[in-house]
Order: structure tokens, then C-alpha cells, then sequence
């Protein structure tokens, strides 16, 4: 994978755990979130490990916080804004809207070759001061000022 190339390129081991579901990711959180594998934690929502209750949620939020992880996740709709120390992406509803505006082209007769490719050029960064303050971490007022949004709780 395109991550696994950029890790090495950069030096540093990515940790994979597979697992079955979303409440099979959550049952085994201390397994997978602690100090054993690594430094940080980098959260990739998908079908085997995307919890949609909300107390789930704070379980992962709890558990980075007592390993004293930094975690980053490209998903902004469950990033910072839940207790993610940086959420750094897009928002999948504009993406979204987008896509319907050239699905609509298509589908009212415009050739796939005369429908632009769009290209994502703006990505947001979110930061929660709150669990920065909680891992004992500083972050650079350098990196505040290019953050679209700061959760301070």
C-alpha cells in the first residue's frame, strides 16, 4: 500500500491489526492501542473498525489517552472533533456533492471523456487542544495558525 511505501521512505514500521468487525476492533482495544506498538496511532475508519455508537468512540478517545498516543484519523466527521488529537482531510459531504454534481453530467447524456476530473487541492486540519493538553503534548503555535479548526474541549 501507498502507506506501507511512504512509512519506509520516512523510516518508520506501520503495525497492522486485522479485525472482524466494529465491535470486534472495540473488544480488543488494549490489544491494539498501547505503547507496545508504537508511538502513535493513526485512525483509518473503515468497516472492521468504524464504531458508530458514540460511546465507542470515547472507548477509543479513553484508551489513546491512557497509552499516551498521539493519534491522527483523515476522517473529519470522527476525528479532533471526538477527541482525536488532529483530524487532517476532508469532509466525505462535500467530496460527496461534488461527485453528485458530475454524476448528474452523466446521467442527463454528457460523454464520461467531457466531464472534468476534479482533483481534492484543500484538506482542513483539525486539532483538539483538549487531548493534546491530556497526553502532555505542546503543539507549535505555527501549527495552530494553519489549523481550519482548534477543539478546545
Amino acid at each position: 500500500s501507498s502507506l506501507k511505501e511512504g512509512a519506509a521512505k520516512l523510516g518508520i514500521e506501520i503495525a497492522e491489526f486485522p479485525t472482524e468487525d466494529a465491535k470486534d476492533f472495540v473488544s480488543k482495544l488494549p490489544a491494539i492501542i498501547n505503547k507496545k506498538n508504537g508511538d502513535a496511532f493513526i485512525y483509518f475508519p473503515g468497516p472492521n473498525n468504524f464504531p458508530l455508537e458514540d460511546k465507542n468512540q470515547k472507548l477509543i478517545v479513553a484508551q489513546l489517552i491512557k497509552e499516551k498516543l498521539p493519534s491522527v484519523d483523515h476522517n473529519m466527521e470522527l476525528g479532533a472533533n471526538t477527541g482525536i488529537l488532529a483530524s487532517y482531510g476532508n469532509y466525505r459531504f462535500d467530496i460527496g456533492k461534488k461527485a453528485a454534481l458530475l454524476a448528474d453530467k452523466i446521467l442527463k447524456g454528457a460523454q464520461v471523456k467531457d466531464v472534468p476530473v476534479l482533483f481534492i487541492k484543500d484538506l482542513t486540519l483539525e486539532i483538539n487542544l483538549k487531548t493534546a493538553k491530556a497526553l502532555g503534548i505542546r503543539i507549535p503555535d505555527s501549527m495552530l495558525q494553519r489549523a481550519s479548526k482548534i477543539y478546545q474541549e
